[in-house]
């Protein structure tokens, strides 16, 4: 059951996702940074209205219980919603840098969920060297990236945003494993997971406007309603998903199956779909070379 929910997370995720995102990030190049979060903010809202339709559905079709009860952890899922927030819109400015380069990085957070499921969900306790190694690799092909004699500016901002990005989505990641654990309902953890991100989002807009010290235009343009709403459901679809995925399986388990399918997928759409390949300078594709070891490594460490 669990491999087929995977599969579906994978597709909708790491590539239909990615797709729609980047041609969204091509249309709004040269635009201020502050339109990302406008996006960003709309596709959380509409997250959360289709978490908000989909409770009583579930309720009413014996999916789950018919009775809700105040859960202590609805108020832990909507904080960790407020911070993927603003790591969804490191996330978009790091795709809109490079989709294939951001690939390098994105391992570090599948990295960070498989240590919390061996030492804090009790998941193994072994650190072997493949885990340690891989991780190694990781944060190496991120200096590669970047260069060692001079700072590729460009480079070191996509490694920041993706750092930045990585350390919340690594967190988050495995805490699905412990909601589930915790019989926490998927409908209940939609609302309050995209709950909080559309508060998050609202807080990162309003950063924004304080930094910029001018008005930000939120009125979504012709383009903008027919893009983000497809966005929201891809984005709603995988977590979704990948919510259902950890309530049958550890995190040991499916995370280096999404490591793997993320650092590979969205590199080969980024530098083949998108044609990244041409901007490619030969250490960033020793970059890409080590940090696909590492992901190797890393997903070897859970079998």
């Amino acid at each position: 059951m669990w491999k087929w929910l995977i599969l579906c997370c994978v597709l909708v995720g790491f590539v239909l996702f990615r797709i729609a995102l980047k041609k969204t990030l091509q249309r709004i190049d040269g635009l201020p940074l502050s339109k990302k979060a406008v996006l960003v903010g709309w596709q959380f809202l509409i997250c959360a209205l289709l978490s908000a339709a989909a409770l009583p559905v579930f309720k009413a079709t014996g999916l789950e219980s018919p009775i809700t009860q105040f859960n202590y952890l609805w108020a832990v899922v909507a904080v960790l919603g407020v911070f993927n927030a603003y790591g969804a819109y490191c996330q978009w400015c790091a795709i809109d840098i490079s989709m294939s380069k951001t690939s390098i990085g994105t391992q570090i957070d599948d990295a960070i969920a498989i240590l919390i499921g061996y030492f804090i969900l009790n998941e193994s306790n072994l650190f072997g060297w493949q885990l340690l190694s891989g991780i190694a690799m990781c944060f190496a092909a991120a200096l590669i990236l970047v260069g060692f004699k001079s700072r590729d500016l460009k480079n070191w901002l996509l490694v920041k945003y993706v750092m930045k990005y990585s350390l919340i989505s690594g967190v988050t990641m495995a805490s699905l494993r412990f909601f589930n654990l915790n019989d926490l309902p998927l409908s209940e953890f939609l609302v309050c997971w995209y709950g909080g991100s559309t508060v998050g989002s609202w807080l990162v807009l309003l950063s924004k406007r304080i930094l910029a010290k001018k008005k930000i235009d939120l009125r979504p343009t012709p383009e903008d309603i027919k893009e983000v709403p497809v966005l929201s459901i891809f984005i709603w679809v995988a977590m979704l998903l990948h919510y259902s995925v950890a309530y049958y399986a550890p995190v040991a388990i499916y995370q280096p199956i999404l490591l793997v399918s993320e650092a590979v997928l969205p590199t080969l759409v980024g530098l083949y779909y998108f044609h990244e390949r041409k901007e490619m300078m030969a250490r960033e594709w020793l970059a890409i070379g080590v940090g696909i070891i590492g992901t190797i490594l890393v997903a070897m460490s859970s079998f």
